[in-house]
């Protein structure tokens, strides 16, 4: 995951900037220079598309806190929401936060999107093989990418032959920084490459030149973002 106001310039344009700016491409070129790396695959989608892909998975359970469920009148505690509230879900960042440090806010906000994510993860798993195909073909086609049906799966019958499979949620390495009261995302790259590294020996990779040994193991980290 890389932070919306990620710093990408010298000028402090940040990375949600471009990407309203100027769309897709041209943010994944910016990307790919950045960090050094080639990014085969992208999935793209706006608000509109997000609630109706949830809405299609029959809603998603996740732990409704203190905050989001009094700015909701929502009840606390594991709740399945809609797609309009799973949007507000991984969004959300209350009043006194925001008014106090939009950073920890932030801070919220992700650990809301990771649980989020993890939530969508664990309920595709339950699903039979043929309606993860159909789920997999509906969300392709409510979404702007590049990916198309046989691409991903490929990479879920390569996923299925894993042993150990693991799933790790991450934040690109950085510290937050504040320039004229805007809030920027300061990355540190070297901190990032000796993650993406570890990461490849742990899938059977060399982490030096760089070889995988399955294609399972190259497309994991070339097309992480």
């Amino acid at each position: 995951h890389i932070p919306f106001y990620t710093n990408f310039t010298l000028e402090l344009q940040r990375l949600g900037d471009y990407f309203f700016l100027m769309g897709i491409d041209p943010t994944v070129y910016l990307i790919q220079n950045f960090i050094g790396e080639k990014i085969d695959f992208y999935l793209v989608q706006d608000r509109q598309s997000f609630i109706k892909m949830i809405d299609y998975m029959g809603g998603m359970e996740v732990y409704v806190d203190t905050l989001f469920a009094k700015e909701y009148n929502l009840k606390q505690g594991k709740m399945v929401l809609s797609g309009f509230y799973s949007w507000e879900f991984i969004r959300f960042i209350d009043k006194q936060t925001r008014k106090t440090s939009l950073f920890i806010g932030s801070q919220y906000r992700l650990e809301r999107q990771k649980q989020f994510m993890m939530s969508m993860y664990r309920k595709f798993k339950t699903m039979n093989i043929v309606d993860q195909a159909h789920h997999v073909q509906e969300v392709l086609s409510m979404s702007k990418t590049n990916l198309n049906f046989n691409t991903v799966k490929f990479l879920m019958e390569t996923a299925l032959k894993m042993k150990q499979p693991r799933l790790e949620l991450m934040t690109l390495p950085g510290s937050a920084i504040y320039q004229d009261q805007v809030l920027y995302w300061q990355p540190d790259l070297d901190a990032y490459n000796a993650k993406r590294k570890q990461l490849i020996q742990s899938y059977g990779g060399f982490a030096n030149g760089y070889k995988a040994h399955s294609p399972m193991a190259d497309s994991l980290f070339r097309s992480n973002f």
